[in-house]
């Protein structure tokens, strides 16, 4: 390239693409997952373009709007409205095919170049229609496809070089051109059949028209107040358009509930994308709340230090703040949190002061209804009362493998009530008083006092099931006995050498006679 000189034409190009389709609806609401990585990469980047996985905004931006981005234009905008398209996918498909005809801003060069093929005859020799690639590092330009549209040549004169002009403003093919022609030519044939024009056709449109006419809710009147759209079913609601500007009113035109003049738009409410301003500024000094490019500020003409700011990317500083409502977050960090209701996956601060907190779980080191007094902690060691002076008085946690529940006297420990594997325990420092103001106390299943000292216990023999009667049936065995042991326990003998009789004596009676022959057998007899 020997040089060259280009022009560039920017009226045209688009970094932001707004759609509309039918009846004026958008995509708006559909779900994000519909957007190509890329797409929903550069969306995200501003906020409140995705919210809850769905698209809020009608717009697709360019990924080469950061190059043509300025502080005071950040976007270069276009709008298609495809009144054809009912379906959102399919308008989201149509902004991403204008966006892509329009990102890009026309270029037109003429150069003079070195004909290599005048030299070479094996060098290759540029041709209208040609693809070339545009290289310029200064302009951050790197292979932009552009096309030979006009090319003066010399080929009698080989001290004089082509002259090609290249331009960006058409790259359709042969195989584009073909196919735009094909679709045109089955729009015609539509409309003919043997080369006449098909009324059943125009038929159809017409019916349609009329269709829509007679399902259109506004009637358009004339009088002196200008045009005059009216609702059908409510002729209160009315649009009057005059020399002077647009009136929408809900009395009849009686007053003004929305008015646009040459001075300005008065409107009880604002509702939707006003528009794309570099900065919009509401008072003045430093009573001044400000909406430009660096977000949005208050309370100082400076925005790195007003009192009240909000970047690009939702970062807020404020230097006092009141929320109230319902506040929804991943994560929320602070040293001082005050609301009636905080509803977050992860909230991580210093303090939390609230009237309130309802959740699944609640995890952390230390939960107590008052910082010092009468109060109750929770915490890793189990839950602990404090009486009004600050002393432990009951504490409920684990005690070796199962739970124990302990008594104190600001402190000191009095009393206790745990459970292990080897049973339920109740001990104290002092007595153990079981006591039933109401009732009897009773003692069910089997009781041991084999370890057991027990003292001032006073019975009756009727107390005890069973026991008289076992006492009863004891004294008349021993009665029994004891008349048995007097009337044949042998306590005296005597013999009488003449009768040769030995007598045996209980203390009743005579139990027995032994008589005692010399030198033979004897007899005895008993009573």
């Amino acid at each position: 390239m020997v040089s060259s000189s280009f022009k560039d034409k920017g009226e045209s190009l688009v970094t932001r693409m707004f759609a509309q389709m039918k009846d004026g609806r958008t995509f708006i609401g559909m779900d994000a997952s519909k957007l190509t990585d890329e797409e929903r990469s550069l969306l995200s980047g501003v906020p409140g373009t995705i919210v809850n996985g769905k698209l809020s905004v009608n717009y697709l931006i360019s990924p080469y709007a950061q190059y043509w981005a300025s502080e005071s234009v950040p976007f270069y905008d276009g709008e298609i409205i495809e009144q054809d398209i009912e379906e959102p996918e399919d308008l989201l498909k149509a902004t991403r095919k204008a966006l892509a005809e329009q990102e890009n801003v026309t270029l037109e060069v003429t150069v003079s170049t070195a004909d290599l093929f005048k030299i070479d005859n094996t060098e290759p020799k540029p041709a209208l229609g040609d693809n070339v690639m545009c290289i310029d590092p200064a302009m951050d330009m790197n292979k932009l496809k552009a096309r030979i549209t006009e090319l003066t040549e010399y080929p009698y004169s080989k001290d004089k070089h082509s002259e090609p002009t290249i331009s960006n403003v058409n790259l359709r093919d042969y195989a584009d051109i073909i196919s735009d022609l094909e679709r045109s030519k089955n729009i015609i044939n539509n409309l003919f059949s043997n080369g006449k024009i098909r009324t059943e056709v125009f038929e159809s449109f017409a019916k349609q028209a009329v269709i829509d006419i007679d399902n259109s809710k506004t009637e358009i009147k004339y009088d002196q107040r200008g045009i005059i759209l009216q609702d059908k079913t409510n002729a209160q609601n009315q649009v009057i358009m005059t020399s002077n500007g647009v009136v929408l009113t809900t009395d009849g035109g009686k007053t003004a509930r929305t008015a646009i003049t040459a001075r300005g738009v008065v409107a009880e409410q604002i509702v939707g994308q006003l528009g794309n301003f570099v900065s919009l500024v509401i008072g003045s000094g430093d009573n001044v709340t400000k909406i430009n490019t660096n977000g949005i500020s208050a309370g100082n003409d400076d925005y790195t230090i007003a009192p009240f700011r909000v970047d690009m990317q939702g970062n807020v500083v404020a230097r006092s703040i009141k929320l109230t409502g319902q506040i929804d977050n991943s994560e929320m960090n602070a040293s001082d949190i005050r609301a009636s209701t905080v509803n977050a996956s992860t909230i991580r601060g210093s303090k939390l002061i609230g009237n309130e907190i309802e959740g699944g779980i609640i995890t952390g080191a230390l939960f107590r209804t008052a910082k010092e007094g009468r109060r109750i902690e929770i915490n890793s060691n189990g839950l602990t009362a404090y009486n009004s002076r600050g002393g432990e008085a009951v504490s409920l946690g684990q005690y070796n493998d199962g739970g124990g529940l302990l008594f104190m006297d600001d402190g000191s420990p009095r009393g206790s009530v745990y459970g292990d594997r080897e049973g339920f325990h109740l001990g104290n420092m002092g007595p153990v008083i079981i006591r039933s103001v109401d009732d009897a106390t009773y003692l069910k299943g089997p009781v041991d006092f084999s370890e057991a000292f027990v003292s001032g216990l006073a019975l009756e023999v009727g107390s005890i099931n069973g026991l008289e009667n076992k006492l009863r049936d004891l004294r008349n065995d021993i009665d029994k006995m004891h008349g048995d042991l007097f009337n044949g326990l042998i306590v005296n003998a005597t013999f009488d050498p003449g009768s040769r009789n030995l007598k045996l004596f209980s203390q009743g009676k005579t139990v027995a006679t032994v008589n005692i022959p010399a030198g033979g057998s004897s007899s005895s007899s008993t009573t």
